[in-house]
């Protein structure tokens, strides 16, 4: 989330695809438990339903969901 700028993120979803995805790194990843993931991955649809209206990320979130990869090795960052 450091290396985010304005320049580089313009479009607001795209910024916050970039938080779902910081979160799936920082909080998902770190779940050993497939009920614990479920559980993270269901409150975090609702936070990101309720904090997020105006965009459907529903696709993230269900029992195949859809992956979501940010990095920046080729920009050499």
């Amino acid at each position: 989330m450091l290396l985010t700028t304005p320049e580089r993120y313009t479009e607001a979803e795209r910024f916050v695809k970039v938080f779902i995805h910081e979160c799936e790194r920082t909080y998902g990843d770190r779940l050993i438990s497939l009920d614990n993931l479920r559980v993270y991955r269901e409150n975090m649809l609702e936070i990101v339903n309720k904090s997020f209206a105006k965009f459907n990320f529903k696709r993230f979130f269900g029992p195949t969901p859809e992956n979501l990869l940010y990095c920046n090795f080729p920009s050499g960052i």
